[in-house]
Order: C-alpha cells, then sequence, then structure tokens
C-alpha cells in the first residue's frame, strides 16, 4: 500500500479549509480533528498508518452486529469518521477495542 507523504504545511492548509465544512456541519468538528491528529502522528513517525474501515468491516473485525457498533459510537468508545453520510472507522479504534483499552 503505498502511503502519501504529507507535511506540516499540508496538514495546516488541510485543517484551514475542512474548517469551513465543519462550521456548515456538513463534517464534524471531532472528524476533521482526528484525521489531522492522525495525519500528524504519522508526519511524526510515532504512529503506524491506519486504515479507515465500514461499519460492516468494523462489526465483522469485532464480531458483532450494526446495533451494537452504533452504541459503541452513541456511548462515545469508538470514535467514527463521518463524511456526508458515510460513517468510517479507524482501524486503531477497532484495535484498541480489541486490546480491552477502551
Amino acid at each position: 500500500m503505498n502511503q502519501l507523504q504529507y507535511t506540516r504545511e499540508d496538514i495546516g492548509i488541510l485543517s484551514k479549509n475542512l474548517k469551513p465544512l465543519s462550521q456548515m456541519g456538513v463534517i464534524p468538528e471531532e472528524s476533521i480533528a482526528s484525521m489531522v491528529d492522525v495525519l500528524r502522528s504519522n508526519l511524526s513517525g510515532t504512529a503506524k498508518p491506519s486504515q479507515s474501515l465500514t461499519v460492516k468491516e468494523s462489526c465483522k473485525r469485532l464480531k458483532i452486529s450494526k446495533p451494537t457498533l452504533y452504541q459503541l459510537i452513541k456511548r462515545g468508545r469508538i470514535k467514527p469518521i463521518k463524511l456526508m453520510k458515510c460513517t468510517r472507522v479507524l482501524e486503531s479504534e477497532i484495535e484498541k477495542i480489541l486490546r480491552g483499552e477502551v
């Protein structure tokens, strides 16, 4: 898997340009913060690249139903990434649940 390389400047521009979308309610502010955090951690080399999973893929990895996954999201145990009507979950969030860290 090829990974894009971002500079600090790229991440700043991305964050600045996504802010209006957050203010309009298109992308939740938490999702933008999560994306920027992942990019920054990859930039500093402190985390391995994280892949986002669909709801179906997340349920399969956790061996749970969709309603159970949505309950975990609602309770704040899993932080989703919501883009328009799509809900995605970072693989790192799934790993935290599997390791019992949440």
